[in-house]
């Protein structure tokens, strides 16, 4: 195939043009071709530069007919020689006034003075200006999507160092906790040790009481037992679970078996 039929030949089908029909890209098919590719899909890309095609708001009756391949192949169909239907002669001038394929006869009638021009000329002439158009829409293209690009670059980035700092947030927040939680630990420690010294220091001056009474004296504990035992009350601070399961003040015999057990 030479150039000249390859650029009248549809790139899906490889046959002549049949009603071909221009993309936004600039590449061109058989309208029959392009309804295959497009299915039922509201997009599909150019089979050729793979730029998308958008049906959204049209469909493909309405993408725009490609008239100078029309009358490129009109005029150079081989297996059939096109002839003008008026002159029955072939069309192999173009009119630049009227932008038609006219024979010779044509010529000297309807378009005598007008710019005239070799169909081969205007064919070259034409496919060169769809390739430009075609390289600007691919640059264009080519542009928009490079900036496309630098913005969802930047969005991502963005986005990860807000993760970063939301990471580095939530990891201090957690070691503040720990550390609290140590802090909180380490003085029910404390507390409970002098809990259990005040105590101990309590029963200590109730046992030296006793021992300077030989026989004990019941009258002179009664006196020291209260003071005693509010002294104990108020260093021991007992919690929920002591006073459900032993209720009532602790007596100085309790004490001292609390003692015991300590010990």
């Amino acid at each position: 195939m030479d150039s000249e039929e390859n650029a009248t030949s549809c790139p899906v089908c490889r046959d002549i043009y049949s009603d071909p029909r221009c993309l936004t890209c600039g590449h061109s098919f058989c309208l029959k071709c392009l309804k295959v590719l497009a299915g039922n899909k509201q997009k599909f890309p150019c089979p050729i530069c793979r730029f998308g095609v958008d049906l959204r708001h049209t469909n493909v009756d309405q993408l725009p007919k490609n008239f100078v391949l029309c009358n490129v192949i009109e005029a150079k169909d081989k297996k059939q020689p096109s002839l003008c239907s008026a002159h029955n002669k072939s069309l192999d001038l173009f009119c630049r006034r009227c932008d038609v394929v006219i024979c010779s006869k044509c010529l000297t009638m309807r378009h005598k003075g007008h710019a005239i021009e070799d169909i081969d000329t205007i064919f070259s002439e034409r496919n060169n200006n769809i390739e430009s158009i075609s390289k600007t829409v691919k640059n264009t293209f080519k542009k928009w999507n490079d900036a496309l690009q630098k913005q969802s670059d930047a969005i991502f980035s963005y986005l990860h160092q807000e993760r970063d700092k939301k990471r580095q947030v939530f990891s201090k927040a957690e070691r503040i906790l720990e550390g609290s939680m140590s802090t909180v630990t380490e003085l029910d420690i404390e507390i409970r040790e002098l809990r259990t010294k005040g105590i101990s220091f309590a029963i200590q001056i109730l046992q030296d009481i006793q021992a300077c009474f030989t026989p004990p004296d019941t009258l002179v504990l009664e006196v020291y037992a209260p003071w005693i035992e509010e002294a104990i009350n108020n260093i021991k601070p007992i919690d929920m679970a002591d006073r459900q399961a032993r209720p009532g003040r602790h007596t100085i015999a309790e004490i001292q078996e609390e003692n015991f057990i300590l010990k």
